[in-house]
């Protein structure tokens, strides 16, 4: 049970690693787009004030359209999140209905296995009762008539051994 329940929580633990592997790539590579496409922005509003003052207007309509980009960027990245939290709920779902479905069927093995040995010691008993006990009887009939042919085989030989003398010995005394 043990085994099982230490695998089910590894399987979700490495589930949940991936899961947040997967999102920190994501994260990361998103941060690098912004943080690239924000260096770009500053340096092309440097060079424009270097170049031509008439570039800067152009430079803040880039850097909106930046702004937005980074408010698509943003809210991609809310989904996203979102996304892999509901797939977490789920295979959390997952994980808990596959633990209480193996923990009935260990419940359902336990109550197997017990109804086995049961069933082992009903027929113990059965052929203890059937078996063994009627051979005790008979072993206690043949051993109470070897006790008896004893007792009267001994009987007749110390008979024999008291009257070892003639019969008219046996009148004189």
């Amino acid at each position: 049970m043990n085994i099982t329940l230490e695998v089910l929580i590894t399987i979700f633990i490495c589930i949940a690693t991936a899961a947040i592997v997967w999102q920190s790539i994501i994260l990361f590579s998103m941060a690098k787009v912004v943080k690239r496409v924000a260096g770009r922005a500053e340096g092309v509003i440097s060079e424009a004030e270097k170049r031509l003052p008439g570039l800067l207007d152009e430079a803040q309509i880039l850097m909106t359209e930046s702004r937005v980009r980074l408010d698509v960027v943003t809210s991609n990245l809310a989904d996203i999140s979102t996304i892999v939290r509901n797939q977490a709920e789920r295979v959390d779902a997952l994980v808990t209905d596959v633990t209480d479905r193996a923990r009935l069927q260990v419940v359902r093995f336990d109550e197997a296995i017990g109804n086995v040995f049961a069933r082992i010691a009903g027929t113990r008993e059965t052929v203890q009762r059937g078996v063994l006990r009627p051979i005790r009887d008979v072993n206690a009939v043949l051993h109470g008539v070897r006790t008896g042919l004893e007792f009267f085989l001994n009987r007749r030989t110390a008979q024999a051994r008291t009257f070892s003398g003639s019969p008219e010995e046996e009148m004189f005394i």
